[in-house]
């Protein structure tokens, strides 16, 4: 598959597709994570979907809608009522597409009512995603042959950030480290090469003083999907890890 297929299958791709992925959508998503101008197309196109369809669920209809276009109401408004009801919704749709209103959301620095009800796995995965379409340059901070080496550099970097990785993890190929800040806490983000894989596997470390509660959903031992996105989370000693890739993990991380 070539990269203008792989273009025209994902932007074809509805969120069912995304969550059950047929043979094509799994290799046009692979098609779109070794080539940087689409994999930077999808993430834009991606970015946009989330911050439309959080508009969307917020707004509600009125409970009488229903009964108001079978009596034919909306023929029956004076021109004017009905002429602020479209300037009204043109505003709306004006805030939720322009630069303004994309600003507000990703720079937001208190939770709105929807995030304050995800639990802090759900919310840390959803920023680190964020992190990882929108807000990284791809740019790292340190650099090492395999994960385990680059372990070791971060903690003597970092004045004491230890990271125990899995051996399944830690003798992987690497392409670096980064660190960054999320409320407040250290973040490192380790990016390893599974042989024979083809794809990234991006692992956060945050402090398990920053997460409480569960970390896999009930009913979903195996780990999370989220859109392209398959996740796994693990607690090793002082800290939590969060595993991310657009391939397989199985094999990689602990269960949960």
């Amino acid at each position: 598959m070539n990269v203008d297929e792989a273009r025209f299958i994902l932007n074809a791709c509805t969120r069912a597709d995304l969550e059950h992925p047929d043979a094509d959508v799994r290799e046009a998503l692979r098609v779109a994570e070794a080539d940087p101008v689409l994999g930077a197309e999808w993430a834009r196109q991606q970015a946009m979907d989330r911050v439309v369809a959080a508009r969307i669920a917020g707004i509600q209809p009125p409970a009488d809608l229903r009964a108001r276009i079978l009596a034919g109401e909306r023929a029956s408004l004076p021109a004017v009522s009905r002429r602020r009801i479209v300037l009204a919704w043109a505003a709306g749709l004006a805030v939720a597409f322009t630069g303004g209103g994309l600003a507000w959301y990703w720079n937001r620095d208190t939770p709105t009512p929807l995030v304050r009800s995800l639990t802090d796995l759900e919310r840390f995965r959803a920023d680190m995603i964020r992190f990882l379409e929108v807000e990284w340059d791809h740019a790292f901070d340190l650099k090492a042959p395999v994960a385990g080496d680059l372990v070791k550099a971060l903690a003597e970097a970092t004045d004491g950030m230890r990271l125990e990785l899995p051996a399944t993890l830690s003798g992987l190929p690497t392409y670096g480290c980064r660190r960054f800040r999320w409320q407040g806490q250290d973040i490192a983000l380790i990016c390893v090469q599974p042989e024979g894989n083809g794809s990234v596997v991006h692992v956060f470390s945050v402090s398990a003083t920053a997460l409480t509660g569960p970390l896999t959903p009930d009913g979903d031992p195996s780990g999370m999907q989220t859109g392209p996105w398959r996740s796994a989370a693990w607690r090793t000693g002082d800290r939590i890890y969060l595993a991310m890739s657009w391939g397989p993990l199985e094999g990689l991380v602990p269960a949960g």
